[in-house]
Formats: structure tokens, sequence, C-alpha cells
């Protein structure tokens, strides 16, 4: 028998008629590193809660889920879903404290992970201080400090910039060769992640297909705008902010200009200030000094789709804001969510989250889109569709700005660029011209 063996698994959430899973059927050797892959919903994210029937979903399930292993390890998309203490080290020894372990064994385990990990000089940091990044890092030296045999991890790259994605991905790959831990990964990015596969498969209509071809097309993405003169829709000046009085500035005379029919995006590491800034041109946070500057009518799509939803299903988050039957129906169709009306908003994966997210900030026609990592969770076929979106959206003359680690799609649909460092915006010109000149943001 293989390590780990799926037998025709089925499963239906409890709002919906339709199989999410409709006859899974996957073998995992010890040892390996499986790559799940599909489109936004197809079911990846339900699989691998199934695998650990402590995070399992609520639902109809059907078939054999055969484990030759005990222990299981899993690793979340969101950083901040998994996080529940507020130092590092209590986050690292809570799974041990949770099994009963002798504080003295917890202190050496946790200390080994730690040296492992190279996270030693983090032990007495509270975990807000640490970037999303480093949180992520975190997450993983959690999961393993229990000595799990097989490591679950729910697309654990898609929030973090480039350089802390290939410091993870190194990291998985060295516990996999230490260890011979058993990886199974749920991931959009599959040609970042393809060289540590020793398996790769995709959910389509809810059953597993060996072709992932789709998924490793290599495709030239590059934005064809030109700088030129527009009207200016979106101004700051000289913006300084910090969260305490105490404590160090996160804004430090952050300045811009965006024009009308512009789609802007910021790039820049975990931690650098890229959220506060789109917070604080939105107004939700006030600048202690400088002032933004615009006339127009903003909307905020925050980095957690999930702040913006409060009804019992898709249709009653849409029906909340949406009067005209046109305009919904439209954006039902715009963003493909005809099959989800009657589920649950928290029951939707990651990627069906940050659709109906941008569907309710649509909704109050802003004439300036402000959008925090918006195509995490997203497959490359939506993000295409997203493009289209901003493209048509820019016809209008809406003026979009987006904070995003996804540089291709950057690419794709940046008018200009800006690399956020040092509490400000550095290096902004062309998409074209930005990204000739850095080495290491490709």
């Amino acid at each position: 028998m293989a390590y780990i063996e799926i037998k025709d698994l089925k499963f239906k959430y409890p709002q919906s008629e339709r199989e999410i899973l409709s006859g899974i059927n996957l073998r995992v050797e010890k040892g390996e590193i499986v790559v799940v892959c599909g489109k936004t919903g197809s079911g990846k994210s339900t699989l691998l809660r199934l695998l650990k029937k402590e995070i399992a979903p609520a639902g109809e399930m059907s078939g054999e889920i055969n484990f030759d292993a005990e222990k299981i390890g899993f690793v979340f998309q969101n950083p901040e879903h998994q996080i529940v203490t507020d130092k590092v080290y209590g986050e690292l020894a809570f799974a041990l404290e949770n099994e009963g372990v002798p504080t003295d064994e917890i202190k050496l385990r946790v200390a080994e992970i730690s040296e492992y990990f190279g996270i030693t000089d983090w032990y007495f940091k509270k975990v807000d201080e640490l970037s999303g990044g480093q949180k992520q890092i975190l997450n993983l030296a959690s999961a393993m400090v229990a000595n799990p045999e097989v490591l679950i991890l729910d697309e654990p790259i898609a929030m973090l910039d480039p350089i802390a994605k290939e410091s993870l991905l190194h990291l998985l790959g060295r516990i996999n060769r230490d260890f011979e831990t058993t990886i199974i990964m749920a991931e959009h990015d599959v040609k970042k992640v393809s060289y540590l596969a020793d398996k790769i498969v995709a959910i389509k209509d809810g059953m597993i297909s060996d072709d992932v071809s789709e998924w490793l097309k290599e495709e030239v993405i590059e934005s064809n705008s030109e700088e030129t003169e527009k009207n200016t829709s979106l101004e700051g000046k000289n913006i300084w902010f910090r969260y305490h009085k105490n404590d160090p500035d996160v804004l430090r005379g952050l300045s811009f200009k965006i024009s009308e029919g512009e789609t802007f995006c910021m790039l820049g590491g975990n931690g650098t200030g890229k959220t506060t800034a789109l917070l604080t041109i939105s107004k939700v946070l006030k600048s202690y000094r400088g002032k933004v500057k615009t006339d127009k009518k903003i909307g905020l799509m925050p980095q957690d789709a999930k702040q913006l939803f409060c009804c019992e299903s898709v249709r009653e988050e849409l029906d909340s804001v949406y009067e005209d039957e046109k305009s919904k129906s439209e954006i039902i169709n715009t963003m493909g969510l005809e099959h989800l009306l009657e589920m649950h908003p928290y029951d939707l994966s990651g990627g069906e989250q940050e659709k109906l997210g941008i569907a309710k900030v649509l909704s109050t026609n802003p004439d300036i889109i402000l959008l925090d990592e918006p195509t995490k969770g997203l497959d490359i076929f939506l993000k295409k569709d997203i493009a289209q979106l901003f493209e048509g959206l820019k016809k209008q003359g809406k003026t979009i700005v987006v904070v995003t680690h996804d540089i291709d799609f950057c690419k794709r649909v940046a008018d200009r660029c800006g690399l956020f460092a040092q509490g400000e915006l550095i290096g902004v010109s062309s998409t074209k011209k930005f990204f000739n000149n850095m080495k290491f943001y490709k």
C-alpha cells in the first residue's frame, strides 16, 4: 500500500448541491513532494484540509483516505490565520504544550528547531514585529517542531515577496532531504515550485489529472504601456505615519502622483509598509504629517477579503450592495460567481473570496480602486480575466492602485511601478523600464 492513498474521495459542502470533489484517487509514497494544482475553486484547499481531520470542513464525504503516518503538520496560505500566541517562543512551543510534552523537552525541541531554521534571534520577539515572510517561516517551524511525518501546505508562498518565496522553498527542499518528510503542497505558481516536485497533479472537474502541461507553459508577459501626461487622480505629499507614538515610522515622506486611467503597482518586501500606505491613501489610517490629495471616490479591497463579508451567502452579499439587477448579473458573470451564490462566503476558497471581494468593492462604482494582493489564490487563467477587467475599468477612466508580490501579473497590467522600501516609493517608472532596472524582482 502507498504511504498515503486516497480512493474515490467525494465531498460536498452543506450549502452546495455541487460536489467540489467527485472522485479523487491519489497515491503518495513516503518522502515524496507532491504539488497539487488546479483552477481557483477546484477543490485544492478542500482536499488538503480533509487530509487533516482537526481542520476538515463540514459537509458530506465518501470514499477512503488511508494514512501510514500518524503525525501531520499543516501550513496555511495566510500566515495570520495560523498564529495563536503573541510571542515567537510561545508559538513554537504551543503544539508541544498541547501534546503534554514535559517542559524541559519543549525547551530542547524549540531550541533545536530554532537553530535549524536560523531563527534563534527571534526567540523573544513579538509575533506582530515579524514580516509576512518571517511569519510564514515561523508557521513552518511551528509545524515541524512536532516532528510530523507528513507536511501539508496550502499555497504557502502566495503572500510572500519573491525573495521570501525562494527562502521558504529552499527550507521545504531541505526539510524533505534531511528528514524524509512527505510534503503535499497546493500551488498555483507551478513553475516556481516544479523543481522541488516528485509528482505534479491537477484537480480538474473534481478528479485528479496527470496532465499539467497548461500549468507549465512559459508565457512572455510584458506591459505595452508608455508613460504619458494625464490628469492627476491621486497625489500623496510627504506622508509620515507610525502606529504608536514611540514606534518607528512606517511611512517616511511618502510622495507620489497617479494619473486618471492608470494602473499603478507597488512592489516590495513583506513588512516594508505597502499595506500601511494603501490604508493611509484610503484614509482608513491617518498620517501625522503630509496629506493625500484627491476629490475622487475611493474603493478599498483589503488584504483579507473576509473583512468585507457580513452575510450568510454569496447571493446575500451581492444583494446587499447591488440595487440594479443588470449590474449584479454582469458582475456575477464577469467574476464567475454563478455556481457559488448559495455558498457561505467563509466556505469559499481563498481565490473565490478574492473574486467576491472585488465584486463588492466595484459595487460602489469608485473612481480610484485600491487593491491589496488581489491575485493571491487566483489561478493563471483567472488572473487573465482580472487583467481584462482592469483594462475595461481603465477605459472608463478608473485609476487602479495595486499592492502585489505577483510580478507576472504586475508586468501584465501595470502602466507604472514603484518599489516600496524604507517607507517610501523609489524607482517609479514605466513597467518595462522598472523591470529592466531590477535584478532580483524579475
